[in-house]
């Protein structure tokens, strides 16, 4: 699907409509667009403006909302709202624009989010841990609403009963439709059928080998794209429709 070769750079994530942004050694983000195909043939973006070099972490929400976390020892989450034609990013507008920033939150959801992975699916998000592999989940509209101050993280953060895994060792985890799936350390690919209530089922594995790829990421339509250490992308269409019938063609 894309070649970016061995020195591509750090970030790549999804964003709506299926395109990537993809960071590069230079700190430029960059917007990737497929062609009907789905082949990233068409000429990438750059993100007007400064580099990015402060950014660590890029999580694609839902609709047009992008949440970008920073790699400067803050690690600070911030909002940002998707332009539907070029797709760059602007951040969120404050509850009060009247209020000077950062006292209403408009856009800052506070700092310490490196330790989790942000994984949107349905009306929740899922957090892993990538300290003590803890799978935590709270629903969707909360969480976004700035107004009681997600910012400091209150209630959910710090309430066990949130944590639906513990010990749920996968080194990436993501989004695929309506399930969860995993890849471990082993080159193992494992998936969970997440119920409308948020509830996993049991695992069922994918295959082996996936270790020879470095990233992993959904798209839309029952399509994965894997990053190999040589730069190259590769475009998987599994469908698991029919209770876990995995199955799965490399194009």
């Amino acid at each position: 699907m894309l070649s970016l070769g061995t020195n591509w750079g750090d970030i790549i994530s999804v964003g709506p409509d299926d395109i990537l942004y993809i960071r590069d050694t230079d700190n430029v983000m960059w917007v990737y667009k497929p062609d009907s195909e789905g082949v990233y043939s068409i000429a990438a973006t750059p993100f007007p403006g400064d580099p990015w070099n402060a950014s660590g972490w890029f999580y694609y929400i839902k609709d047009n909302i992008e949440f970008v976390v920073n790699d400067d020892g803050f690690y600070g989450m911030f909002r940002f709202d998707i332009d539907p034609e070029t797709y760059f990013l602007t951040a969120k507008e404050t509850v009060n624009p009247e209020d000077p920033w950062p006292n209403n939150f408009g856009f800052w959801y506070g700092d310490g989010w490196h330790k989790f992975n942000l994984i949107p699916l349905g009306e929740f998000i899922f957090f892993h841990n990538r300290e003590n592999k803890d799978l935590m989940r709270v629903p969707m509209d909360p969480f976004l609403d700035p107004v009681p101050g997600t910012w400091h993280k209150p209630g959910w953060y710090e309430d066990e009963n949130n944590i639906i895994e513990s010990d749920f060792n996968y080194k990436q985890v993501v989004s695929f439709g309506d399930y969860l799936m995993g890849l471990r350390v082993d080159g193992t690919l494992w998936v969970y059928h997440v119920s409308a209530e948020g509830e996993l089922d049991e695992p069922k594995q994918i295959g082996s080998g996936w270790d020879k790829y470095t990233h992993i990421v959904a798209l839309s339509n029952n399509v994965l794209i894997a990053m190999d250490n040589n730069g190259d992308i590769f475009r998987y269409v599994i469908d698991l429709e029919e209770v876990y019938n995995i199955g799965g063609t490399e194009n």
